[in-house]
């Protein structure tokens, strides 16, 4: 049996590290994207708020202490005790999710919320849906629920 050798090609170091710039471009790219669709969904969200109190929503400021850990609230109107919760991408049963949906179960049936919403824009999984659902959250899928 004969034996072969296989030599991997050997990049030159020029193209290694224009490699490893694109690498980084892209990461800084899409967490500078990632920040903007955040901070638009939350100012988005405000607009499930009547005009007259909006004013009175607390944007990305109200955190919550829950038996999983904090809770950051994207919006939260004071007076109704009302979370919302911004996704301003397609929402999948992650395990990321799946914390958020536990720690708002918390905040529900310990009546630090009276109520919270998920405002999902692009889209959800039956998972994700099912989960929400099961936990009482309120579910807001597209654009239909924005007040004037």
């Amino acid at each position: 049996m004969k034996s072969t050798t296989f030599y991997e090609p050997v990049m030159p170091e020029d193209d290694l590290r224009m490699m490893a710039l694109k690498k980084d471009f892209d990461t800084r790219s899409r967490l500078i994207r990632n920040k903007t669709r955040g901070r638009l969904g939350e100012v988005m969200a405000t607009t499930m708020i009547d005009r007259a109190v909006r004013d009175s929503v607390v944007i990305d400021k109200k955190c919550f202490r829950t038996a999983y850990g904090l809770r950051r609230i994207d919006c939260f109107y004071p007076e109704s005790l009302t979370a919302i919760e911004s996704k301003n991408c397609y929402v999948c049963a992650t395990p990321f999710v799946r914390r958020q949906i536990s720690k708002d179960s918390y905040l529900l049936q310990n009546a630090i919320c009276h109520e919270i919403i998920w405002a999902v824009y692009k889209g959800i999984s039956a998972k994700a849906l099912k989960l929400l659902k099961e936990s009482g959250i309120t579910v807001r899928i597209g654009w239909d629920h924005i007040v004037a």
